[in-house]
C-alpha cells in the first residue's frame, strides 16, 4: 500500500521550479503524491510528467478570512476523500493551511521552513510571525529546514523544540538537476542568439542576479554597487537582473528609474525556461540578500561554473563555500563593488572558483542526494 501525501503551496510556480521531479521520485519509491497549488495552464502536463495528482485551488498570500475559510474546507474535504495520511506545507499560507487541516482531519503534518518571514520585520508584526511559526511547529511532526542557518535561527528564537527540525543533507528543498545545470550541455548557437537578443557583446563583463526584484534580495544595494563598479572599470560591464517585481517589498522609485535609464542594466523580468542559458552569460553571480532560507540560485550558478558573491547573514551563507567557489560580501554597495572589482581583475581566480563551484554543487546538492534525505524524513513520520 502506497503512503498518501498531500503537499500544499500557494503558487504553482514554486512546485514547478523547486519540487518538480521529486514527486516522480517519491511515486517510484512507495508514495502516492498529491499537490494543491494555484491554478496554472501547466498543471495538467506537470501532473502527467511527475506522476502527481493535482488539485488547483487559489490560496492568496494576503489574508482573506472568507476565501481562506472556504479554501480550508475544500482542502479538508480533499484530504478525507483521498485518504491522505500526511499533509506537507510550503510557504507561509501553505504551512498554515497544512497545520490547520492536519488538526481538523487528525492527519500528520510536515512543514518546510524555506525562510523566516519575521527576520526583517519589527515590533508587533515580528512577534506575530514568530508566534505563528511556533504554533505550526508545535503541531508538525517534523520541520524540514532548507539550511543549517535556518535551523539554528529557529532554535535560537525558540520556535522548534529540540529534535523537531532537521536539514536534508546539506540543505535546499530539493537540490538541483546537475545535468540541466551543466555548461557542457549548453548549445553555443542558442547562447549566441540569447546574447544578441539582450545586446551582450563578447567583450562585456556580465554581473548576474536571479530572484524577485525586491528590497529583501538586496537589489537596491546591488544597483548602487554596480554604479560604483562601472565608474571604476569602464563601459564594457553589464548587470543582468532576472526576476519579476513584487509589490509587497518593492524597490524604491529612484532605483527603478536607474534600472530603466541605465542601458548597461538588463532587466529580463520573470524567466520560466532555459534559465541555465542566462547563467551561462554571467561572469559573476551576486545575491546580496537581507533574508533567504537558502538561496537555490547560488547553487544553480555554481553548477554552471559561475563564481558567486553573497551575504553570510542569512541562509545564503550555506549555499556557498567561502573562498572556494565564491566570497561573502557585506550588505553594503561599497563592499559589493570592491569584491566585484577584485574578481574582475583576477580572471584565473574566477575560473578556479567556477570549476570548484561545479564540484561543490554536484557533490552536495544534486537532486538524488537531497530527495533521498527528504524521503527518509517522510518515512520517519509516516
Amino acid at each position: 500500500m502506497k503512503k498518501r501525501v498531500l503537499e500544499i503551496t500557494p503558487h504553482f510556480g514554486f512546485a514547478h521550479d523547486f519540487i518538480g521531479k521529486r514527486f516522480r521520485y517519491f511515486s517510484e519509491n512507495g508514495y502516492e503524491m498529491h499537490l494543491i497549488s494555484s491554478p496554472d495552464n501547466r498543471i495538467d502536463s506537470f501532473s502527467i510528467e511527475n506522476n502527481v495528482q493535482c488539485y488547483p485551488l487559489s490560496l492568496s498570500r494576503i489574508v482573506s478570512l472568507k476565501n481562506d475559510i472556504t479554501a480550508l474546507m475544500k482542502i479538508c474535504q480533499y484530504i478525507r476523500k483521498n485518504k491522505i495520511e500526511a499533509v506537507v506545507g510550503h510557504a507561509d499560507k501553505g504551512k498554515l493551511m497544512a497545520t490547520l487541516c492536519g488538526l481538523l482531519t487528525n492527519r500528520k503534518v510536515i512543514i518546510f521552513a524555506h525562510g523566516t518571514s519575521f527576520e526583517t520585520r519589527k515590533g508587533l508584526s515580528k512577534r506575530i510571525f514568530i508566534m505563528l511559526d511556533r504554533f505550526e511547529s508545535s503541531v508538525a511532526r517534523k520541520v524540514i529546514c532548507v539550511s543549517p542557518f535556518l535551523k539554528e535561527l529557529r532554535a535560537k528564537t525558540k520556535i522548534d523544540k529540540t529534535g523537531k527540525s532537521v536539514v536534508p543533507a546539506m540543505g535546499s528543498c530539493g537540490g538541483i538537476d546537475c545535468q540541466k545545470f551543466n555548461s557542457d550541455n549548453i548549445s553555443t548557437e542558442k547562447l549566441k542568439h540569447l546574447k544578441e537578443q539582450y545586446g551582450i557583446h563578447k567583450s562585456d563583463f556580465v554581473i548576474g542576479f536571479c530572484g524577485r526584484i525586491v528590497k529583501d534580495k538586496g537589489v537596491e544595494e546591488l544597483v548602487m554597487a554596480f554604479e560604483r563598479f562601472k565608474m571604476a572599470i569602464g563601459n564594457n560591464v553589464r548587470l543582468l537582473l532576472i526576476g519579476g517585481e513584487d509589490i509587497r517589498d518593492g524597490i524604491s522609485k529612484d532605483v527603478k528609474e536607474k534600472i530603466k535609464q541605465d542601458h548597461s542594466i538588463i532587466s529580463t523580468g520573470q524567466v520560466n525556461s532555459d534559465i541555465e542559458y542566462y547563467y551561462s552569460m554571467m561572469d559573476v553571480f551576486v545575491l546580496p540578500t537581507h533574508r533567504d532560507g537558502f538561496g537555490m540560485c547560488l547553487i544553480e550558478a555554481a553548477a554552471m561554473g559561475v563564481p558567486v558573491l553573497t551575504t553570510n547573514i542569512t541562509g545564503s551563507r550555506d549555499a556557498i563555500k567561502n573562498g572556494y567557489n565564491g566570497l561573502y560580501v557585506q550588505l553594503s554597495p561599497n563592499d559589493i563593488a570592491e569584491k566585484l572589482s577584485y574578481l574582475f581583475q583576477e580572471s584565473k581566480l574566477r575560473q578556479e572558483m567556477g570549476n570548484n563551484g561545479r564540484v561543490w554543487a554536484k557533490e552536495n546538492f544534486s537532486n538524488e542526494i537531497v530527495w533521498k534525505a527528504i524521503k527518509n524524513i517522510y518515512d520517519s513520520v509516516i
